[in-house]
């Protein structure tokens, strides 16, 4: 999407490191450069930011409308999982691509990440689901879009894979955390098993749904 676009974007945007030998002229310009970086990552994260309190508020909602449902109720979510710390993979790349700056900008990544996490929301909906007495079951149906799956990996400097697959893992462990803190379980984070998927279905086989459809032609009112 356009968040792991922008993100590709500052991956290939950072230059190459940070050294004199090059003359004062290419030093300054390359701190120029790496510097101005810093400021465009940190509004990223926190449009990635508002773009998963957005999801997380969307299921909120949903979780609030069966709150009225009597017993207990099971949500199948599908889909990616949330950006728990958004910018974070950014922010250690840049910190490892540029120590010097890292160092002059007080800059730590982790701590500055925690400007943009959201582990609060999700909170939130653990908590909003389980009064509602809504059990959610989660499905991962898509890899984490983040930049390891679009190559970027490829043109980083040594340990910079690793920072992304952390990120990934991050991504996957929202939807084990939703799940397991309702009392359900997670498919498909890390490697889903044919088990996995057939324990899902026995279990949403087990849980029934309440509709009503009013028959053709009926007018306004209440239905029985």
């Amino acid at each position: 999407n356009g968040s792991d676009a922008q993100a590709a974007e500052f991956v290939s945007a950072m230059p190459g490191g940070l050294s004199e030998d090059g003359g004062q002229a290419d030093w300054a310009f390359a701190v120029s450069e790496a510097s101005g970086l810093l400021p465009r990552i940190r509004s990223y994260a926190s449009a990635l930011r508002e773009e998963q309190q957005a999801r997380i508020q969307s299921a909120g909602r949903l979780v609030a409308s069966l709150a009225g449902l009597p017993g207990q109720k099971a949500l199948l979510f599908l889909g990616g999982g949330f950006e728990t710390e958004p910018g974070l993979d950014l922010f250690q790349l840049w910190a490892q691509r540029y120590p010097q700056l890292a160092a002059a900008e007080r800059l730590i990544p982790d701590l500055e990440a925690q400007h943009y996490q959201i582990g609060e929301d999700l909170a939130t909906l653990v908590s909003g689901a389980n009064a509602a007495s809504v059990t959610v079951y989660t499905l991962l149906t898509e890899q984490p879009a983040g930049l390891a799956s679009m190559g970027v990996d490829r043109a980083l400097p040594s340990g910079g894979s690793s920072i992304l697959s952390r990120a990934d893992r991050f991504v996957e462990g929202s939807l084990a955390f939703l799940a397991d803190a309702t009392g359900g379980f997670p498919v498909g984070t890390g490697t889903a098993s044919a088990r996995d998927v057939e324990r899902l279905a026995e279990t949403l086989d087990r849980v029934y749904s309440l509709g009503f459809a009013p028959p053709p032609g009926a007018g306004a009112g209440p239905h029985r």
